[in-house]
């Protein structure tokens, strides 16, 4: 239950971001379920302060500054 009411809270704006760096809407929901589950498995090292919110933007934005770099990468090297 505590996941559903956290996917909730923070997903539209963490799709945004998402979508905002890949530009993709597929690439933008597996960033998405990447991005929830690193901050799953990094929960116990989380500090509450400032906030959650600010934490998952960082692992979103990671995760997508990646996934859009591979797929650039990947299609310059196709070019």
């Amino acid at each position: 239950a505590a996941y559903a009411a956290l996917v909730r809270l923070h997903r539209p704006r963490l799709y945004g971001i998402a979508y905002r760096l890949t530009g993709d809407r597929e690439t933008a929901e597996d960033v998405l379920q990447e991005t929830f589950l690193a901050a799953f498995k990094s929960m116990e090292r989380f500090e509450p302060k400032p906030s959650l919110a600010p934490w998952l933007n960082t692992i979103c934005v990671r995760l997508a500054g990646r996934t859009a770099s591979r797929r650039a990468s990947r299609t310059s090297k196709n070019a």
